[in-house]
């Protein structure tokens, strides 16, 4: 879901994160190595992203790795590229 490298360290990246109702915490779809990228990402994911209780996603944000490190201690892991 992601055009990042493997090797690319997450904290160097622009997370897109969601939020869903009753959700006490953001959950990472897409990381990007360019923030226009995960803003546009962002745009176009928000309106379809539906959890397994059939709830859209109320919030979403893009958020610097290292933003996200100072917020939590730690860059949450890249989501995998494999298709497979």
């Amino acid at each position: 879901m992601s055009d990042a490298s493997a090797d690319t360290n997450g904290d160097e990246l622009y997370h897109v994160q969601v939020r869903y109702p009753r959700g006490d915490r953001w959950i990472t779809l897409a990381c990007e190595r360019e923030r226009r990228v995960a803003a546009r990402r962002a745009a176009l994911v928000f309106p379809q992203v539906v959890n397994t209780r059939g709830e859209h996603a109320m919030q979403v944000r893009v958020i610097h790795g290292a933003q996200l490190a100072a917020e939590d201690g730690a860059a949450p892991p890249v989501p995998s590229t494999d298709d497979s």
